[in-house]
């Protein structure tokens, strides 16, 4: 495992009582760690940074206040902003980019969306399709392809096997939460991660 990546769905603003969640989760974490969720504004974003975070996740923000992307990658450098985009079929099965948690879609073809966090200097795209469970490779090719940062994939993988296609379809990295956790006969959760031989060389 290479980085942890903590999303909060559904959180509108980041107040005092989550600063102070973050920064132990942040304290607890050994590796990189990124956070998305309510981060509207620049003091959120050094907030975050300034808890322990490397990198933070936006996506209704750019959708919104699409300068804050460009402040904050000229303050804490561009390697520090991701942008999350979710992507739903709508009319005619025509794919579009979502913001507010999936729930409202955009005018937004996802290549064009891609292009634009790029050029607002987002580091990375964590990219999502709303409609399936898996990752949608037919999405992942086209968006890795049009943009020069990395692109990784998330949603629905289950199995070795769909990470391996992600990548191959030209993703930069997979992320992946369920298929990692295991619940036992009491219901405890086990942490358990794909050995190196696992994975794709």
């Amino acid at each position: 495992m290479g980085e942890l990546v903590l999303l909060e769905i559904g959180r509108k603003e980041i107040d005092q009582s989550r600063i102070e969640a973050i920064r132990r989760i942040a304290g607890e974490a050994f590796v990189p760690i990124s956070y998305g969720g309510g981060i509207r504004e620049i003091g959120h974003i050094r907030t975050v940074v300034r808890s322990g975070f490397e990198k933070v996740v936006m996506n209704t923000a750019l959708h919104e206040t699409p300068q804050l992307a460009r402040e904050a990658a000229l303050r804490f450098g561009a390697q520090a902003v991701v942008a999350s985009m979710e992507v739903a079929r709508g009319l005619f099965g025509r794919e579009r980019v979502c913001t507010n948690c999936g729930r409202r879609q955009t005018s937004w073809r996802p290549v064009d969306w891609a292009q634009r966090c790029e050029e607002l200097n987002c580091g990375e795209i964590l990219l999502t399709s709303i409609d399936r469970d898996g990752y949608e490779l037919d999405l992942v090719e086209p968006v890795s392809v049009a943009v020069s940062v990395p692109v990784i994939a998330l949603g629905g993988a289950g199995l070795i096997q769909h990470l391996q296609g992600a990548i191959s379809a030209g993703a930069s990295a997979v992320a992946a939460g369920s298929m990692f956790v295991h619940f036992g006969s009491r219901r405890a959760v086990l942490i358990d991660y794909p050995g190196r031989l696992d994975l794709p060389s």
